[in-house]
Order: C-alpha cells, then structure tokens, then sequence
C-alpha cells in the first residue's frame, strides 16, 4: 500500500506476528487495530462497521487516492491459527475468521497487484493437517525447488539450516517422552545434545563439513572431555553406558556426510 504518490511503491504490511491470539474476539481486535493505524497512516475515513468491510473500503481508497493498484503484503499468514494448533475447535474458528479477511483481497482484483488470497488458509485442514504442511507453516521446512510436470507441480523442501533441523530433532524427541536437553554447559565448552535413554546416555555433537571438516565432531567430544562429568553409576550401582556421537552435515549437499560414535563405560 503506498504511502505517497511516488514512482517507487512502498507496501504497508499487514502482520499477525505480534503477540499471541487465544480467541476470534483478539483476533477481530488486532485487526481491527492494524486497520485503523493505517487509515491514520493515510489519512483515510472509514464508513463501514465490519472488520471485511473496513478492509476492503481501504483497498478501494488507497487505490483511488494513489490512482494506481494496492500492494498488500501479509506476514506470518497463519500464526493466529498455529496459536492454537492444540486446539482444534477454537483453531478451526480462527481460520474462518482469517477466510474472512483474506477473501477481501481475492475480491479486490481491479485495486490489488499482490495477493495472499484464501488458498493460503484453505489447505491448512485443522482437523487432518499432513505433517509437511505443518512444517512448512511453522517455518521448519522451506521450499528449495519447483517442478512443473503438466498440470501437476512438485516442491522440494528442506531445512533452512543446521540451527532448525537441531531444533526439530529435539522437540520430536521431547515429545515422545525423552529427556533431551540441548546445549548442555560444562567447565570446557557446551554439548550440542545430551540424550538419556533405557538407562544410557548419549552426548551429541554437530558440525558443518565446510566449516571444520568431518571428523571434527567426535574429536570435539573427546578433546574437551564431555564424557567425564556423565561417567557415573547408575542408582543400582550398575555401570552407566554413555555414547559419544559425532555428526557433520554438508551445507552444500544438504545431507549428513559423517557420523562417527564411541561407547564407554563407567568404571
């Protein structure tokens, strides 16, 4: 959206980032305020009461006070739904709600250039949501190609990075009930991952290849010592198993390019 009659656009955003919304009325709310620091932004009246229709009066004014089409960008799309992913119902209404707002913009073709329309929202099935999907809406996954194959289109996602394919590792673990702590201090640096299990323990350390080289993972392990502050007896005196564990994935090949374990056991 512009904010002057200038030759370079400069689109206001809409964003549902912000905070976190429990309920359709917050939801209603913060848009409503987001509407409302615009038309001030712009100097725009509102006559209309309801929040899609406030919405699409201001598509319409900005593209008559500008005399050129609206650029409308939304961010973080479907962050009010993930705010209650854990509860189907209430994530349900909050997605129609946001059908309500977006189909604004599928309607506003003759004022509008860049849309992020109801098909956005309308695959996020709630109630049968597909694991990809859900990665992808949360930002754990993102696109790294695009085929088109007749009708049919294909796309690869990935990872965005080291850091994130970390994280999704330990909230899997987390949730099947592991006890995972990441980022474990000790006198001589920090374990990436330390992980107990059936009685053994397990440290874990990542590298990049390109940024040490494989190998390097173990080697810090044992370097630092690690393994000394976990080599203890278990409650029924009996020795402990820990397991060092070395992995280097490869930035460039997008896939793990060594992995390297030791066994010890407590004296």
């Amino acid at each position: 959206m512009e904010s002057k009659k200038a030759a370079h656009r400069h689109p206001d955003l809409i964003s549902f980032g912000s905070g976190v919304m429990r309920s359709v009325e917050e939801l209603q709310t913060h848009f409503s305020e987001m509407l409302g620091d615009l038309r001030r932004e712009h100097g725009i009246d509102s006559r209309k009461t309801s929040l899609n229709g406030q919405f699409a009066e201001l598509i319409s004014e900005l593209s008559a006070k500008y005399s050129q089409k609206v650029v409308i960008l939304v961010d973080e799309h479907d962050k009010p739904i993930l705010d209650s992913i854990e509860k189907p119902a209430l994530a349900a209404q909050i997605r129609d709600e946001l059908k309500n707002y977006y189909s604004v913009i599928k309607d506003s073709d003759l004022y509008e250039d860049m849309t992020a329309g109801e098909e956005i929202v309308g695959s996020f099935d709630v109630e049968n949501i597909a694991v990809e999907t859900l990665l992808f809406q949360t930002g754990y996954l993102t696109l790294t190609r695009f085929e088109q194959i007749g009708s049919f289109r294909r796309y690869g996602l990935s990872y965005p990075n080291l850091e994130v394919k970390s994280s999704l590792c330990n909230a899997i673990l987390n949730h099947l009930g592991r006890d995972v702590t990441p980022e474990v201090s000790t006198n001589k640096g920090r374990i990436d991952l330390v992980l107990r299990f059936a009685g053994r323990i397990y440290l874990i350390e990542f590298k990049v290849k390109e940024q040490t080289g494989s190998g390097k993972a173990l080697e810090q392990i044992l370097k630092k010592g690690y393994a000394e502050q976990f080599a203890s007896r278990a409650p029924d005196g009996k020795a402990c198993p820990v397991y060092l564990i070395g992995v280097a994935f490869s930035s460039e090949e997008k896939n793990i390019t060594a992995f390297e374990w030791r066994q010890l056991i407590a004296a």
